[in-house]
């Protein structure tokens, strides 16, 4: 907490008012402080997600995470060549993660239905798979790097931005 004192002279209270305009300063730039803290430990757990998957631990072909700065905030983008893949699955498998909340999520983004394509196959249990690399495949789950740092963000990254802005650890 900010605590600003001063006596009845000019010298104290010339000082006051710097104080007030530094003040003033620091809450004007409150929203664009806590968005970019935000996003930066956004950064950090999603990274995270990706080290923890045996995927990508040791794969040269990991996402790059990053945030950038907008007239709206700072958004958190993710590049890789298989990035969407691995967040919302593929195939069957892929199919059985995307349930609830998290297949509305989905549906933010342009893409087709699972199993479907031209190599997409129905056996005679009436699954769906495809050949990947000469091996039978009927996908992989969703990874849901995005969607649980999402859930990590609004259960739990947005009080400890504030209290780490706010100076309350």
């Amino acid at each position: 907490m900010t605590k600003i004192s001063m006596s009845l002279n000019t010298n104290s209270i010339d000082k006051a008012i710097a104080q007030l305009s530094a003040l003033q300063k620091k809450v004007e730039d409150l929203p664009n402080t806590l968005t970019e803290e935000i996003a930066k430990d956004a950064v950090n757990f999603l990274n995270e997600q990706y080290n923890n998957t045996s995927y990508y631990k040791d794969s040269p072909s990991k996402p790059e995470i990053t945030y950038e700065s907008t007239q709206y905030g700072h958004i958190i983008i993710g590049r890789g060549e298989e990035i969407l893949y691995d967040e919302f699955g593929t195939g069957e498998i892929g199919k059985q993660s995307a349930t609830g909340e998290f297949l509305n999520y989905r549906r933010q983004f342009p893409l087709k239905d699972y199993n479907s394509g031209q190599y997409i196959r129905v056996d005679q249990y009436g699954r769906h798979y495809w050949y990947y690399n000469g091996e039978r495949t009927e996908g992989i789950p969703a990874g849901k790097q995005f969607f649980n740092t999402r859930n990590y963000i609004l259960n739990e990254g947005i009080d400890k931005a504030i209290k780490k802005v706010m100076g309350d650890k």
